[in-house]
């Protein structure tokens, strides 16, 4: 079976600036998907989710500084 990603979500520690980062500084389109605290970027066959990682936690069940929760930059 071919393994294909379709959607990837990253936890942000700022939510709004990195939105920003993606959809003002390299100029990239939000679905009309997207919500309050859920950025969506389509990427021809992908998406790109951005999520605040306090929420993103939240629903994992995990802490955000948690080892498996994933890198803490």
């Amino acid at each position: 079976m071919r393994q294909k990603f379709n959607l990837i979500t990253l936890g942000v520690d700022d939510f709004q600036k990195s939105n920003d980062f993606y959809e003002k500084g390299l100029g990239w389109k939000k679905s009309s998907g997207s919500t309050d605290d859920l950025a969506l970027f389509p990427l021809g066959g992908m998406v790109l989710a951005l999520y605040p990682k306090k929420l993103l936690a939240e629903d994992a069940r995990v802490t955000e500084t948690c080892d498996v929760f994933g890198l803490v930059l």
